[in-house]
């Protein structure tokens, strides 16, 4: 494996653990996570260490099932540091289909945390209702309790806050995961109604000093690179594109 590979590798260990799944199935070198469905990260294959004795193809048969008996369809996440290397190639010729191409950036805390705003921000025990009041307007507004097992998973090594609009009501919130050195930037929102007002790089800058308070130096996110305005926000605090992956998604037969 190259150099890069391993770095791949290593911080992609940190992010699996970052953004724990509520089921996690060993399978030879592979991990099985699944969240309810919820979160392309909680429900995929992570093919990110060593693998076993396993031929490939009964590793995939495998992999197959324990999606599909959760009524999920196979989701595979392919980075440089997947294995085997054919791993992308042969989910290729067997049907699976590219989704949701994802960019991997990295930046120095204190460079994030020196994007100074003028909102009021609020962490811990008296942003938690507030926090909760911009998630329920994304991914998680259909699902609170997936929401709810991930905080109670990654407990105290969470720091999430939120940035209020100048009416005092939450608009933007963000969690990072601190794992020392790294910190990840994890459900990042702002409210549809409050875009464009500078919460986002409000809140984003205040957790880089909260986080950086519990030992981070370095943090990471993973954004898709669909969303033009996330990359945007990324890019003026100071985030660097390490490298990239994409999700393999087979039928749902």
């Amino acid at each position: 494996m190259s150099d890069f590979a391993g770095e791949v590798r290593e911080l992609e260990g940190v992010a699996l653990r970052g953004w724990p799944a509520a089921e996690v199935f060993d399978l030879d070198g592979w991990k099985l996570r699944h969240s309810s469905g919820v979160t392309r990260r909680g429900n995929s294959v992570w093919a990110g260490a060593p693998l076993g004795q396993l031929p490939l193809e009964a590793r995939v048969e495998r992999a197959e099932r324990f999606y599909c008996a959760r009524g999920l369809t196979p989701l595979f996440q392919i980075t440089a540091a997947s294995e085997p290397e054919a791993l992308d190639r042969a989910l290729e010729q067997s049907g699976y289909e590219v989704e949701a191409p994802v960019s991997v950036q990295v930046a120095a805390i204190d460079a994030v945390a020196a994007n100074a705003r003028e909102h009021r921000t609020s962490f811990g025990a008296e942003a938690q209702s507030a926090w909760l009041e911009v998630q329920m307007q994304g991914r998680f507004a259909d699902a609170p309790e997936a929401l709810g097992g991930f905080l109670a998973r990654l407990g105290e090594r969470a720091v999430h806050g939120v940035a209020f609009a100048p009416d005092g009501t939450p608009a933007s919130a963000v969690m990072i995961g601190c794992e020392p050195p790294w910190g990840g930037v994890f459900s990042m929102l702002t409210a549809p109604a409050k875009r464009g007002q500078g919460a986002g790089a409000a809140v984003l800058a205040a957790a880089a000093r909260a986080a950086r308070e519990r030992g981070c130096t370095r943090l990471y996110l993973q954004v898709e690179r669909d969303n033009p305005e996330a990359l945007r926000l990324y890019a003026r605090a100071g985030f660097v594109e390490r490298y990239g992956y994409h999700y393999r998604r087979g039928s749902a037969d």
